[in-house]
């Protein structure tokens, strides 16, 4: 019909079945359409608009990890070291390159945790297809997360007396709120202009799913922050205040979050001179 808007239908299978509707401008619509050939498995032309398939559902769910150890978070700031897991082959090993991940279990006694939260995977979190998903920041994002992490915590005491007064060791969990590729790049694998438009725009489509008044991604979401009981939570996702970083933040916050929420950059960017910042953001 002539003046509706055009739009992508995310076909959404997880962790409820819906379908969601991100709307988008013609120049963009031109484009997609154009890769509907040569990409049938994730992409189907309904009329003026186009179906995303095979990319929301339970198999597609990059799950979260635990990725490293810091021991001495007591002690002198001097003292911090961060451990990655020695490789095994056991159930709770999720991936072992380029880090070796495991399952998230009960934190145990002597044992705090520190959550860094990424908002969704991008190309590196998945194998050769989309139902190959690995875990999140495995490329430049996790890199820098290994190399500053410790100099981060060093410039920042009230963070690390947070993790001291938890335990002697810390638990380093990394997870995404959206578990899903929204950025799309399985599809136009970048070669598609304003993609972090796009990404931004189907996120907040995931995140904002809504029916009979609940809101599947974000009541999941907080499922799992609450099962992770973090004591330490530093809020990286991209965007700054009026992005996602400060939808996160918020929602963190009005759920109780505010006093040990921390804000950063994308860890993406971290290097010796980044800082936390206290609250939402």
């Amino acid at each position: 019909m002539r003046g509706t808007a055009l739009a992508l239908i995310l076909d959404v299978g997880w962790p409820r079945e819906d379908h969601v509707r991100v709307t988008v401008s013609e120049r963009r619509m031109a484009v997609i359409r154009r890769m509907v050939n040569s990409r049938p498995d994730l992409l189907r032309a309904d009329g003026r608009d186009v179906v995303v398939q095979g990319m929301f559902g339970e198999r597609n769910v990059v799950p979260d990890v635990d990725r490293f150890r810091i021991h001495g978070i007591g002690g002198d700031s001097e003292a911090l070291r961060l451990e990655p897991h020695a490789a095994a082959r056991d159930a709770g090993v999720l991936a072992t390159y380029p880090f070796v991940d495991r399952v998230i279990a009960c934190g145990g006694s002597g044992v705090a945790t520190l959550l860094i939260l990424l908002e969704s995977p991008h190309k590196d979190e998945y194998g050769a297809h989309m139902e190959c998903p690995l875990g999140p920041a495995r490329g430049r994002t996790g890199a820098r997360i290994e190399k500053e992490l410790i100099g981060i915590l060093q410039g920042d005491g009230r963070a690390r007396r947070l993790l001291a007064d938890a335990g002697e060791t810390v638990r380093v969990l990394v997870s995404n709120p959206i578990p899903f590729q929204t950025s799309l790049y399985a599809v136009h694998r970048g070669r598609l202009g304003g993609r972090r438009g796009l990404r931004d725009a189907i996120w907040r489509g995931l995140w904002r799913m809504e029916s009979d008044g609940n809101r599947a991604f974000q009541d999941q979401f907080l499922g799992r922050v609450t099962r992770y009981a973090p004591d330490v939570i530093v809020n990286a996702c991209t965007g700054g205040d009026g992005g996602l970083r400060g939808e996160i933040g918020n929602f963190l916050d009005d759920a109780g979050y505010r006093e040990r929420l921390f804000t950063a950059i994308h860890p993406a960017a971290w290097t010796a001179g980044t800082t936390l910042a206290l609250g939402a953001g």
